[in-house]
């Protein structure tokens, strides 16, 4: 018998604080040597501007094994469709049996919502009270999610191109979440005044100046995830000096390339998150110091999320079974 898990399942199920620690355990696994996590491929769709990703992965420390499916279409916003899509299976390592097809999208953001918790829990500033949201899509929300259930936010400043999308994402979120929320005018607003900022959009440009950012601010970029796509700019990596990622991949992306093709990042400064949790690296190292954190995902935040979730679920008779 195999469990499917809807959205509403997977919600009822798990909520961003056992997700923010099952990631954490991930970089922490990841470090150490526990993760297998293989090279996603990937198919370009040109002619609908679209990608399909494939990832696998398997933590042997906790027993979780993964296959995602996901789909990328940013053009679907001007047909009111997902522009993301995904699937997970979960298999028992033991017997290779599968246990559960989850809907993904939604763990999906609250995944990458927990991995831009733990990016800024160990790269932010302590004191670090605002947050700078551009993006308000579903990443948009799981962002501040999980910054708000890590740190002690108290005020969201919140951008995008839609003004009535940023209005209403502002009174969303300021009921949901308990803070100030309030929708900005520009880009450049939200990330000048903020402690951190969040870039969680689908643009192939990049969406702040770097110029605007103040110093000790931190940096979480989760939207990019092609060559082509670039939230990022190179004045934005370059104060950086350096950047922490949650994949070997994120070289590859974008905003990452483009700065060291134009000589502005350089290879040996790009670093695996995990180095930070496991104590061989520090992360911040003063005050005044940006930090950066870019995002590409992995299964092995897949697989210690659906984990989690699976067992939760089990525990509280979320979902139905069914026999394939």
């Amino acid at each position: 018998m195999v469990l499917i898990l809807s959205k509403s399942d997977i919600a009822g199920a798990v909520g961003m604080k056992q997700a923010v620690e099952s990631v954490e355990n991930a970089f922490e696994q990841i470090g150490l040597g526990f993760a297998v996590t293989p090279a996603r491929p990937s198919v370009e769709v040109a002619r609908y501007n679209a990608t399909l990703l494939i990832g696998c992965g398997y933590l042997s420390r906790g027993e979780a094994l993964v296959v995602k499916v996901a789909t990328s279409y940013p053009d679907n916003a001007k047909l009111g469709l997902a522009t993301v899509g995904s699937i997970l299976a979960l298999f028992d390592p033991g017997t290779g049996e599968l246990l559960a097809l989850m809907e993904g999208s939604y763990l999906t953001a609250i995944k990458t919502g927990a991995e831009g918790a733990v990016g800024a829990k160990w790269l932010a500033r302590k004191n670090s009270r605002r947050v700078g949201i551009i993006g308000t899509g579903i990443q948009g929300e799981a962002q501040l999610w999980g910054l708000v259930e890590t740190l002690k936010i108290d005020e969201a400043l919140v951008y995008s191109r839609n003004e009535d999308r940023r209005r209403a994402f502002s009174d969303m979120a300021t009921e949901r979440f308990g803070i100030q929320v309030r929708a900005t005018k520009s880009p450049e607003e939200a990330a000048v005044e903020s402690d951190i900022v969040v870039a969680a959009t689908t643009s192939a440009t990049p969406v702040f100046k770097g110029e605007s950012l103040k110093e000790g601010v931190h940096i979480t970029g989760v939207g990019s995830f092609t060559p082509r796509m670039r939230e990022l700019d190179g004045v934005t990596i370059e104060r950086a000096k350096r950047v922490f990622v949650d994949n070997s991949e994120a070289a590859e992306v974008g905003d990452l390339k483009m700065a060291m093709d134009e000589g502005r990042l350089e290879r040996g400064s790009i670093i695996h998150l995990s180095e930070v949790v496991t104590g061989r690296v520090v992360g911040r190292r003063d005050e005044s110091e940006i930090t950066l954190f870019k995002s590409v995902g992995g299964a092995a935040y897949d697989a210690a999320v659906a984990k989690v979730t699976y067992d939760l679920a089990v525990t509280k008779g979320w979902g139905r079974k069914i026999q394939l």
